[in-house]
């Protein structure tokens, strides 16, 4: 089994791959032989936004909405009728998961020396799911009761409408969970498909977070029970899906959409479209996002003059955002509450235009960027396992490598983030979303 390592020179953490015969990719990342924890994640590279792929025939399939959160939702049950987080809990192990934009990922942390048997179970409990038309039917009604909790929800609700203003065709539009209507056309032989699909070996990752003294040693140790386990599971190898992503278009599918909601005031959102495609590179795509984050952090930091202004002016009583990204989509939203809509995006686009066209702190944006730097060296350093955890495998979900942090952040320069300022932010192509109080019934 051939591995390799990928470092990172500032803080000296690695990484360790290897692709096992099943297909399915494994990463170690060896921790400091203190920490007293082991966490282990295996994800599938479906998520929300996964919502057209070509099988192996060649067919064209699409997807119906929050197809992926309802598989996280019934790969816990086992046969006995029992639930694979019972397993866990009965053993002294902590098991979760969640479904994002672009993966889903099952997890467990432990202190035990039972590294084997908590694999193998999560390994199996992922990859032979146990369906049922009793089942589907009661996550129906579960998935229906968080859908409309989610929709209670006045910022999910805010942010909702504006990618639904912002992009035209990109499946970033999907609600995450779906929509009561979508859930109810899912069935039992539905979710075998898409198992089959998503679920195979080859469109799964395998991440280790251990203790450990020598790492390329404990790492191969891993990858060979890894090995072990996925043979006596009955691992294959079979074509990964090819999923298909749309070509968005630049332009703003609408300008302003306006709801009302339980609001004591109005809540407004702007949304400006930023890097959109895979063209380029992995780590073309990085630059671009990492700029993009320090722009937007650059721009609504709390020392920030023009955010200052705009509040003590009473033209808004907050003020934040930042910048989102994906597989295939980027966006800036800047998002807060005022007494008057229509006066909140009038001043917040003029001082974004401004600070697009000269007038961003440099001083600033170094304090951001050195700020950036120490809080992905805090987390390299194990300061909070769960940030660790979910830095990486975003990052390992959208392709990146967590080694490229650092180094990539490190050779941003403030002229990068004004030539981005000038591409994405200087336009009139933005799209607005607004919460207005909800009238009440007489």
């Amino acid at each position: 089994m051939r591995m390799d390592v990928s470092r990172d020179n500032v803080t000296g953490i690695s990484m360790y791959h290897a692709v096992l015969s099943s297909g399915m990719d494994a990463y170690f990342m060896p921790l400091d032989p203190s920490v007293m924890v082991s966490m282990f994640h295996v994800f599938t590279r479906f998520g929300s936004i996964d919502a057209k792929f070509r099988d192996e025939k060649g067919k064209v399939i699409e997807v119906k909405d929050g197809t992926a959160h309802f598989l996280e939702h019934c790969a816990f049950y086992d046969p006995d009728g029992s639930m694979a987080t019972d397993w866990f809990n009965e053993r002294g192990v902590y098991s979760n998961a969640w479904t994002s934009f672009d993966h889903t990922t099952y997890h467990f942390q432990s202190t035990g020396s039972n590294t084997r048997r908590n694999l193998e179970y999560l390994l199996k409990f992922v990859t032979t799911p146990y369906l049922t038309d009793a089942i589907v039917k009661k996550e129906q009604g579960a998935i229906g009761q968080e859908i409309a909790m989610y929709d209670d929800r006045p910022g999910w609700a805010l942010m909702q409408n504006l990618r639904l203003a912002l992009f035209c065709e990109h499946p970033i539009r999907r609600s995450l969970g779906g929509d009561k209507e979508s859930i109810m056309q899912i069935t039992k032989e539905y979710l075998q498909r898409a198992y089959d699909t998503f679920y195979r070996p080859s469109n799964l990752t395998l991440v280790a977070f251990m203790p450990s003294a020598k790492g390329e040693r404990d790492a191969k140790k891993l990858f060979m029970m890894a090995e072990s386990i996925s043979s006596k599971l009955g691992f294959s190898q079979r074509k990964a899906p090819e999923y298909l992503y749309v070509a968005e278009q630049v332009e703003v599918k609408e300008r302003k959409i306006i709801a009302q909601h339980h609001v004591p005031e109005p809540l407004v959102a702007l949304g400006f479209k930023a890097r959109t495609g895979m063209e380029g590179s992995t780590e073309e795509r990085l630059r671009s996002d990492i700029v993009n984050d320090l722009l937007a952090e650059t721009i609504l930091s709390d020392s920030s003059k023009a955010v200052f202004d705009i509040i003590q002016a009473g033209d808004a009583r907050s003020l934040s955002g930042g910048h989102n990204s994906g597989r295939g989509f980027g966006y800036f939203a800047i998002s807060g509450s005022a007494k008057n809509a229509e006066r909140f995006e009038e001043v917040v686009v003029s001082m974004i235009r401004e600070q697009a066209r000269g007038k961003l702190s440099r001083e600033i944006f170094e304090n951001r960027k050195r700020a950036m730097i120490s809080s992905i060296a805090r987390d390299l350093e194990l300061e909070d396992p769960e940030d660790l955890e979910s830095r990486t495998i975003h990052m390992r979900a959208a392709g990146f490598e967590i080694a490229q942090l650092i180094p990539v952040l490190q050779g941003i320069r403030f002229e990068d983030t004004l030539e981005a300022g000038r591409k994405y932010l200087d336009t009139d192509n933005y799209a607005v979303s607004v919460l207005l109080p909800k009238a009440e019934p007489n």
